[in-house]
């Protein structure tokens, strides 16, 4: 594969990392940047075939593959994050599922140090900011628990507008370089208000995020919320995930795996570039469906993946073929490699 593809990645960015833990408390602790002098990341490929006859036009698929380490550091030495809560405040929400969005607040705040700042958007017919990005000092943390305390359900359900509030409020903000930054939507999913094609909001998310290194969290509330939607959402970002809450016990789970993640950035705004390395080898194709791909007129593929967790794996497929009439490989008469 060296023979065909020359792939190297970038990182702009301090590299904490992380390690699996045995328990939701242990996940929501913090990471070391990496100070053992070992790359934060690694990059390895593999072809699908070992051989190609040059006497035949020849294609084959090549996996590149982006591996960051994994350790364990202490919670102060991590990057600090910005969160942006789009909370759905729907009559749908009314009762246990806007209870079980309060309590989960409630313990995201609980983890968040005074580096970190959150913002809250609430959604139903309306869209408000309840409360703007701000760092979670004690004070803030008080006042916001009596913010969250205060909310009730409303009328119907805007989820486009309260989404994309929350994801303007983290592109507007002044900080853009060494911050880690997702968006969380907690809701049930039925959006009877704004975009209400699931498919259709999801491409203008994926628009959204394009480039901004921004991860996405759905969390689906009761058991008739809309499970696809909510997935489709998720897969709009690297890094982003879907998780279900149908009773308290859930809320501690899926917010350690969520926080164990955002909390373990090792590398941020990566990059991948394949090229030709030789004449006659050229790239054909890219499998990427949710990340952007730029294509330079002389055949050089640019991939944009988003921040990286500590021993999180991002992989991408390539269709490469070989002209037959310029062998990459000088006298060469059968297979050349």
């Amino acid at each position: 594969m060296a023979s065909l593809l020359n792939l190297f990645s970038k990182k702009d960015a301090p590299t904490p990392s992380r390690t699996k833990y045995d328990d939701e408390d242990k996940k929501l602790r913090a990471n070391l940047p990496n100070k053992s002098g070992k790359p934060s990341l690694s990059l390895f490929g593999q072809s699908e075939r070992i051989n190609i006859n040059c006497n035949a036009n020849s294609e084959l698929n090549v996996a590149s593959s982006i591996q960051a380490i994994a350790e364990t550091g202490k919670e102060g030495d991590r990057l600090p994050i910005e969160i942006a809560i789009a909370l759905d405040v729907s009559g749908s929400m009314h009762g246990e599922k806007l209870q079980l969005c309060q309590d989960t607040l409630e313990l995201i705040a609980k983890y968040l140090l005074p580096k970190d700042k959150i913002s809250i958007t609430t959604f139903d017919t309306d869209v408000k900011q309840i409360f703007k990005l701000s760092p979670m000092t004690s004070s803030n943390k008080q006042m916001l628990e009596k913010i969250i305390k205060k909310v009730r359900a409303g009328s119907s359900t805007n989820l486009s507008g309260g989404l994309m509030d929350a994801i303007g409020v983290l592109k507007e903000s002044k900080v853009k370089d060494n911050v880690v930054k997702a968006c969380i939507l907690l809701t049930d999913g039925h959006a009877n208000h704004g975009i209400r094609d699931m498919s259709a909001l999801s491409n203008l998310v994926k628009s959204e995020l394009a480039g901004t290194s921004i991860a996405l969290f759905t969390y689906g509330y009761g058991a008739n919320h809309n499970v696809n939607g909510l997935q489709q959402l998720s897969h709009q970002s690297d890094g982003g995930s879907y998780y279900f809450v149908d009773k308290e016990d859930n809320i501690s789970s899926a917010i350690g795996d969520c926080l164990g993640g955002i909390m373990s950035v090792v590398a941020q705004n990566i990059v991948l570039e394949a090229k030709p390395a030789v004449e006659g080898v050229r790239i054909h194709n890219c499998y990427e469906e949710n990340r952007e791909v730029t294509v330079s007129n002389d055949g050089v593929y640019k991939i944009t993946f988003g921040d990286l967790y500590a021993g999180e794996r991002r992989d991408t497929i390539f269709k490469i073929a070989v002209d037959p009439a310029r062998c990459p490989q000088k006298k060469c008469t059968s297979c050349c490699f």
